[in-house]
């Protein structure tokens, strides 16, 4: 049994080293914007408040300015951190 697992195992690692490298196709290690497959922003601690129309338009404005820095829209907006600032007491979490 652990000889089979080995060799699917193996067979998996082969068949994704050639998905990786395009099966043998040259790939230039130049990096050309052209050819760029996914655009995205990573924000983290956003903290964003019920009623707070400033702090909303500034997160706005970032992904504005982030999608001019790309020429186009962004395909992806990654958030992490503290997405809102006082969410946990209004849920009573924690008393």
């Amino acid at each position: 049994m652990k000889k089979v697992l080995s060799i699917i195992v193996g067979l998996i690692v082969v068949f994704s080293i050639f998905s990786f490298t395009g099966c043998g196709s040259k790939k230039s290690d130049v990096f050309n914007e052209n050819e760029i497959v996914l655009s995205f922003s990573a924000m983290s601690d956003i903290h964003q408040q019920k009623g707070k129309n400033d702090i909303k338009d500034k997160l706005v404005k970032a992904l504005g300015y982030a999608a001019t820095l790309n020429g186009k829209p962004l395909d992806l907006a990654l958030f992490a951190g503290d997405l809102t600032e006082e969410a946990w007491r209004q849920t009573n979490v924690g008393t």
